[in-house]
């Protein structure tokens, strides 16, 4: 429901070409559109739920050298997932090339270390929020922004085996105020105990 608020029909149109049928596993599917703003481009990539996704997803745009601004993710219940990135860059992103680039991601063991080095998280501040939502668990993250900060939250929630169901992601240019759905491998909300973790694995990759 949130996805189908979300967007114009024919934009909804554009999502559901992608995600029907649901791609294979470790297969995605890439589409480029243009928006207003000569060097920034909106990449929808539909794929096949698997734990790590986002961050998978997130380290190969950076492979690309793609700068991420905003991200919106939707999953559904049959395994589809389709997450939706506006991006800068001066010249058009080449799907083949992304398609390429995110598959490779895909069997690729995550891995922290992929992590952009100049990327500090020391001053994210991760908040919970159990009650908003009756199935998700609410976490917000808000800090300075720069490169990488998506792809590092992703990984910490990864390592911490929380799944990403929904994420809203925004900058200024200046600060994040990253909103995701989260549950526990076994669909449950997390707990505060689970989000230390995911802290102290940010704190640890500075």
């Amino acid at each position: 429901a949130q996805h189908l608020l979300a967007y114009e029909p024919v934009t909804l149109a554009r999502h559901a070409s992608l995600v029907e049928p649901v791609p294979a596993e470790g297969k995605v599917r890439v589409e480029v559109n243009g928006t207003s703003a000569p060097d920034m481009w909106v990449i929808d990539i539909a794929t096949r739920d698997q734990r790590g996704l986002l961050a998978r997803l997130c380290a190969a745009l950076v492979d690309e050298g793609l700068e991420i601004t905003s991200a919106a993710i939707a999953t559904w219940a049959d395994g589809a997932v389709l997450d939706t990135f506006t991006v800068r860059c001066p010249i058009a992103p080449d799907a083949a090339k992304i398609v390429h680039a995110a598959e490779k991601r895909l069997a690729t063991k995550l891995s922290r270390s992929a992590l952009p080095s100049t990327t500090s998280t020391s001053h994210l501040k991760l908040t919970l929020d159990n009650n908003s939502n009756p199935w998700n668990s609410i976490v917000v993250a808000t800090g300075v922004d720069q490169p990488g900060v998506l792809q590092a939250i992703a990984t910490a929630f990864a390592q911490a085996r929380i799944e990403v169901h929904h994420a809203r992601i925004n900058t200024d240019g200046s600060a994040i105020t990253d909103r995701f759905e989260v549950t526990t491998s076994k669909g449950r909300k997390i707990t505060p105990q689970m989000l230390d973790k995911v802290s102290r694995a940010l704190s640890h990759h500075d």
